[in-house]
């Protein structure tokens, strides 16, 4: 599935490390004062009425249904992700919850090869906590007492890696997944759609009747403003994902955290 596989397959790993690699410059290593919880902008919680006009219990052609998905997401303000990869029987995740702009966000991924990190994004900045094995990919070249040293501690990733971090939003998967540029009209027009019933909440479904597809499968609630539910899909490679979104204008404020390491620049600098 090329939406899952470009956001929770091993990309993930490198556009983190990418952006994480000036971190470990071995220059001066400040801690800084545990913060107040109380000074990030707020992801809103109030509920985004959208602009679907889907009735409740009249199933719309797959085209139809997409279209509302896309307004949908596009109004709202927050909402939690959650989202797997399998290949080659290795199960990558990834989990964002936040606003949908990614301003004020926490993002965890867990890849068995590159290692687990957990970024939050609060006014601008950018705050990374990984483990060991994530550090070695992302510090290449450093020393072990390096890697050591950023380990399960928190980190301001440099000024510079804002760039990188800017595609790890939930609007920016979902637009990979089922925007324009990722799923036409023509692609829709190979799908099938139904109400269905999960967990007690009632749902349209669209499936796939092509076998180049990105998307398998799409669910969406069946109630205004049609949210997205879930994505699954299988790339051409073997892999195959599975993307769930709930929370949807529900999401608490991610605030800086205490005690995170403050890592000097090349130039000598506080960055």
């Amino acid at each position: 599935m090329r939406a899952e596989r470009g956001i929770v397959g091993g990309a993930v790993a490198v556009v983190l490390a990418a952006g994480l690699s000036a971190c470990a410059t071995g220059g001066t290593v400040t801690v800084t004062p545990p913060t107040s919880a109380g000074t990030t902008s707020a992801a809103t919680h109030t509920t985004s009425t959208g602009s679907a006009s889907v009735a409740t219990g009249a199933v719309p052609d797959a085209t139809t249904l997409v279209h509302e998905a896309r307004s949908a997401y596009r109004s709202a303000k927050s909402a939690h992700l959650h989202a797997t990869l399998t290949s080659d029987g290795v199960t990558q995740t990834i989990d964002i919850r936040g606003t949908l702009d990614g301003t004020n966000q926490q993002l965890t991924l867990d890849d068995p090869g590159q290692g687990d990190a957990t970024v939050r994004t609060v006014d601008g900045k950018y705050y990374v906590k990984g483990d060991k094995t994530f550090w070695k990919t992302a510090a290449k070249g450093h020393s072990d007492a390096t890697t050591a040293l950023l380990a399960n501690r928190w980190v301001l990733a440099p000024n510079d890696s804002s760039a990188d971090f800017a595609k790890l939003t939930i609007r920016h998967v979902l637009d990979d997944m089922i925007g324009p540029a990722a799923i036409g009209d023509s692609d829709t027009a190979q799908m099938t759609t139904s109400a269905a019933s999960q967990a007690g909440v009632n749902l349209f479904v669209a499936i796939s009747r092509s076998a180049t597809a990105s998307v398998d499968t799409l669910k969406v609630l069946a109630a205004d403003p049609h949210n997205v539910v879930q994505v699954t899909g299988a790339s051409t490679d073997g892999s195959d994902g599975t993307a769930n979104f709930d929370g949807w204008n529900t999401q608490a404020v991610v605030t800086v955290p205490q005690g995170y390491l403050n890592l000097s620049g090349q130039d000598g600098t506080t960055t």
